[in-house]
């Protein structure tokens, strides 16, 4: 079942007429979440921590697709940063792929198959607002669980998960 409503145009907007909303109700599985970081997190290692607000909690014997919308900045430009994700309540399934830019135009990824995994992907082409994608998959066991996406800086030097990543979920089974 379709939800619309009808708000009038904005006079400071050009093109005029109005702007309708909706969403799409049913379909498979529950309907996707957003959840955004709310505040900066850096981490001057190579081992992984927690990017604060950047989880969610799964119901017990239940499938999702994940996805993370990553911005971060570098201490340096040949500071690349290392992705992963950890579930708790021993899921049965947990696989990631983070695909970013080593260089401006240069796409490379990582991919990791298990919970709680260092991935590494290149270094990051620009100091300021890298960008990168994660698609995920979260099959949990019997045990409710909860999701958490971590990182690390690959080298020496600081990775800062900034304001604006947004981790994005679904149930489909």
């Amino acid at each position: 079942m379709a939800v619309e409503k009808e708000y009038p145009a904005h006079p400071d907007l050009t093109g005029g007429g109005a702007i309708t909303l909706h969403s799409h109700a049913g379909g498979g599985g529950d309907g996707e979440v957003s959840v955004d970081a709310t505040q900066d997190t850096a981490n001057a290692t190579a081992n992984l921590a927690d990017a604060v607000g950047l989880a969610f909690n799964a119901l017990a014997n239940s499938l999702y697709i994940i996805e993370v919308f990553l911005i971060w900045d570098t201490s340096v430009a040949t500071v690349g940063i290392k992705v992963s994700a950890t579930a708790s309540g021993s899921p049965t399934l947990t696989r990631g792929h983070f695909v970013a830019d080593a260089a401006a135009g240069t796409p490379d990824s990582s991919t990791y198959n298990a919970n709680d995994v260092v991935t590494t992907t290149s270094a990051s082409p620009y100091t300021a607002g890298g960008c990168g994608m994660l698609h995920a998959v979260l099959k949990t066991s019997g045990s409710a669980s909860t999701w958490q996406l971590r990182f690390a800086a690959e080298t020496t030097g600081t990775i800062t998960i900034k304001i604006g990543s947004t981790l994005r979920y679904r149930k489909v089974a």
